[in-house]
């Protein structure tokens, strides 16, 4: 597929090259043979046609400076991480081509060695009216932290669970998209369990393994449906969406005789409602969403964000912003961050060489129970960007039945080079 998708772009630019010209175009002596039809259709065809090629390639790395949890742990990983996009537009049909695969390979960590289609769909647009079908990647709600709402696409375990990365989705979608209200229908015929690092990796969790061979899905081969609504009305945004499928995270059954957790998906209905209003730097957001899973469950999400734009006339913009969750699903299911806050700080220092730096803080409400994370970039060279990350458990110890247990054995240290293009 990446042989492809490298060949692809190189075929539409050599598809691209200017046809003869005509006689009696400026320039061009009268004896030039005008263009023979088959190669002027062949010119309009790729006129019709925009392709545009992004994306990334990484080396990551980090060093794990605290005692291991479980035996046999390593205290560092190396991994080459690369996310070509590829995009091919035919506008004048309303056609369109998404592709963007996702590698990684863990020199050290083999369980965190994966690929995954995060999007392979195609769109099609008419006025109003839109189809997209293939693998896509679908993010409902506007939390920078946790969202309740999210709920289409599948978790990626394998990656840092504090990035919330998801997996692709099979999806088919039909919207009808106005100046300022939408409706989508999706249809997802498959679904996607989690795939967790093996318990040797760092980035392992839970107190228990997992026998993900043993897991059971309530009814595994039935589509999910769901539905979204979204209206706007000057700075207050609202959306309206239900759920009905195999819910993304598994409830964990303690297999007593083997002493570990088998992974059990079931069946849901979820309502979720979302606000937003924007006024002047100040957003204001939350989220509701009503849960039927064996009980009928209320989670709530709300928070503030306050940016502070080219502070001082330097480009320097400094985002605030403060969410709490209460969840008791997940309260009730032994999973962390169930009731929580969360808050971010994130300075951009703009110019010629972009500078970021972003201070994410998670803790449990009732008991602080912190989970600190830094990251520093530096963008050079123009394509060219080096980060320098730090991720701790930083409150008291915990024993071993809590929730975070686990978490506060792997503070860890990352560095990151990356070649944008």
């Amino acid at each position: 597929m990446l042989a492809a998708c490298w060949l692809l772009p190189a075929g539409l630019l050599a598809q691209e090259a200017p046809a003869p010209l005509r006689a009696d175009s400026l320039g061009t002596p009268e004896t030039e043979p005008a263009a023979r039809p088959e190669q002027s259709a062949a010119a309009g065809r790729t006129r019709r046609l925009q392709s545009e090629w992004s994306g990334q390639i990484a080396l990551e790395g980090a060093w794990f400076y605290d005692a291991a949890y479980f035996p046999d742990q390593r205290d560092s990983y190396a991994s080459l991480v690369a996310q070509p996009k590829y995009i091919l537009t035919a506008a004048q049909a309303g056609l369109k081509l998404t592709v963007r695969p996702f590698v990684r390979l863990d020199a050290v960590d083999a369980s965190r060695t994966h690929a995954d289609v995060r999007e392979l769909y195609a769109s099609w647009s008419h006025h109003a009216w839109e189809v997209n079908a293939g693998v896509q990647s679908v993010a409902w709600g506007n939390m920078l932290g946790p969202s309740l709402v999210n709920i289409l696409n599948q978790t990626d375990e394998r990656e840092d669970f504090t990035k919330f990365e998801r997996l692709g989705q099979p999806l088919l979608d039909v919207a009808h998209v106005g100046e300022t209200s939408s409706l989508r229908l999706y249809v997802a015929p498959g679904f996607r369990p989690k795939a967790f690092p093996g318990v040797r990796s760092r980035l392992f969790y839970f107190p228990l393994p997992i026998a993900t061979d043993q897991q059971t899905i309530e009814h595994e081969n039935r589509p999910a449906l769901a539905a979204r609504y979204t209206q706007r009305a000057g700075n207050f945004d609202l959306a309206l969406s239900h759920f009905y499928g195999t819910n993304r995270a598994p409830v964990m059954h303690f297999d007593r005789q083997r002493f570990l957790l088998v992974p059990v998906y079931r069946t849901i209905h979820q309502t979720g409602l979302e606000t937003q209003w924007i006024r002047g730097n100040l957003t204001t957001k939350a989220e509701f969403t009503y849960r039927a899973d064996g009980k009928n469950y209320l989670s709530y999400n709300a928070g503030l964000e306050y940016l502070f734009a080219n502070l001082s006339g330097h480009n320097l913009d400094v985002l605030l912003a403060a969410e709490y969750l209460r969840d008791p699903w997940k309260k009730d299911n032994q999973y962390p961050f169930a009731d929580m806050f969360f808050t971010a700080a994130r300075l951009t220092l703009g110019g010629l060489h972009t500078s970021e730096l972003a201070i994410h803080l998670l803790t449990n409400r009732a008991s602080w129970t912190p989970l600190l994370n830094v990251e520093a970039k530096r963008h050079f060279a123009e394509h060219w960007q080096a980060t320098l990350g730090w991720t701790s458990y930083v409150g008291p110890a915990l024993v071993a039945t809590d929730a975070l247990s686990v978490i506060q054995y792997n503070s860890a240290v990352q560095l990151g080079l990356r070649r944008y293009w």
